[in-house]
């Protein structure tokens, strides 16, 4: 926990704990993952998340995860092709 209470000194950001989660390898033993959670005092999550819109895991298929991204993006460039300019806007 030293660590983490050196980066907010070093960031001037607070960590907010109650909002925080940790995922863990499938690596690790199932007791040792609930024990290490429990000592940070934040939860344990399955990697399935989002952060800021973003999966908070991504896998070996970048495309398949980030694919919507792309998706969206050009679903709204699409929207303001058909939508023209008032005048004002073209001058």
């Amino acid at each position: 926990m030293a660590i983490l209470k050196t980066y907010e000194e070093a960031s001037g950001q607070e960590i907010n704990m109650s909002k925080s989660e940790v995922f863990f390898s499938r690596n690790l033993s199932r007791a040792a993952q609930e024990d290490l959670s429990r000592i940070m005092g934040v939860r344990h999550v399955l990697g399935t998340g989002t952060y800021l819109g973003l999966p908070s895991m991504v896998g070996r298929s970048k495309k398949s995860t980030f694919g919507y991204v792309k998706d969206r993006i050009w679903k709204k460039i699409n929207s303001w092709r058909g939508r023209a300019l008032s005048k004002a806007g073209k001058e």
